[in-house]
């Protein structure tokens, strides 16, 4: 073992993920194969080191041999300031990363990101207005999607087209086989198409938790496939669309209501910088939805813009969020 993770895993309890140099660099060899990483490559990572995208930066740059940067700019550099002064050509991150550049981008009247070939983007959800504003400048959004157990397993290809980009998380690579599972009954895989519990296996799995037996077993299905706890489906093409976590599906009059399409669609007006999506339990329709968001417009204009997809009953306008600070 060459890495533990604190993380909660599927199940919100904080387990310790192990890893060794097998199951990181299986997964990093895919990415630096099919993403062209070389020895001319730089590598700049937004999340701290204590982060798994942190990690899966170095296994790359351990791949590829190229330069590797880590998220320390000098005292009154911002981030973006950073990208473009060391010539980083992959950049990691997570969505709330990918906004701040874009909107001090926007700010600054920067028309390109440096010398940014590609962004690669895990975590959560990229917001379709997101992963557009990279596009529109030529550079590559890599849409990602994974676990700390499982390292950025599935992702996007270059040579895939701009609503693949946007709109799935791809196909992934050879060093981890994902299928899609039946909610109610873990055992039972569901065909092309349906929605269910995304599970996988391959090498890019960990090993287990450590001293937790109990935990281990309980992630996986009788078929080994260690179970996410998010929903997805595959489309025509065997690209993998995530449509959030199974416990933040809003159920309203028995309608399946996901929470990162409608804070997705949200993002495309121009009066909204962040949203997040809330269920409210009610009597009558068993949940309605709340959207607070950092809005610079008034709730009657970003209306009808929302009203058009599972519109949320109420909007709670917010100044500002409170964000966890990497320094």
């Amino acid at each position: 073992m060459v890495y533990l993770a604190f993380t909660s895993g599927t199940t919100g309890t904080p387990k310790c993920v192990m890893h060794s140099c097998n199951t990181l660099l299986a997964n990093a060899r895919d990415l630096a194969r099919d993403w062209g990483l070389s020895e001319t490559s730089c590598i700049l990572t937004l999340s701290p080191l204590s982060h798994h995208i942190a990690c899966v930066a170095v296994a790359q740059w351990l791949v590829c041999g190229g330069l590797l940067v880590t998220n320390d700019p000098p005292a009154g550099m911002t981030p973006m300031q950073w990208i473009v002064e060391t010539g980083a050509t992959y950049v990691l991150g997570v969505p709330t990363h990918a906004m701040d550049i874009l909107s001090e981008q926007r700010r600054a009247g920067l028309e390109r990101l440096g010398q940014v070939e590609t962004f690669y983007i895990a975590g959560s959800p990229i917001p379709e207005v997101v992963a557009q504003g990279f596009v529109a400048q030529g550079i590559t959004p890599q849409n990602v999607y994974g676990m700390t157990e499982c390292s950025s397993h599935q992702y996007t290809h270059p040579s895939d087209s701009k609503e693949v980009w946007i709109g799935t998380c791809g196909r992934g690579g050879p060093a981890y086989e994902v299928k899609i599972w039946n909610p109610e009954d873990p055992d039972q895989e569901l065909p092309q198409g349906a929605s269910g519990n995304i599970g996988g296996r391959g090498a890019a799995m960990m090993p287990g938790y450590f001293a937790n037996q109990a935990a281990t077993e309980g992630t996986f299905n009788s078929h080994g496939y260690l179970l996410s706890g998010e929903l997805g489906a595959f489309d025509a093409q065997g690209n993998l669309r995530i449509e959030g976590r199974i416990k933040d599906l809003i159920i309203r009059s028995g309608h399946n209501i996901y929470p990162s399409q409608i804070e997705s669609h949200a993002l495309t007006h121009d009066g909204v910088e962040r949203q997040r999506r809330l269920a409210c339990r009610t009597t009558a329709l068993g949940k309605r939805s709340v959207l607070p968001s950092s809005a610079r417009c008034q709730a009657k204009r970003c209306w009808p813009i929302w009203r058009r997809t599972a519109c949320p009953s109420s909007t709670c306008p917010n100044g500002s969020w409170p964000l966890t600070r990497c320094r």
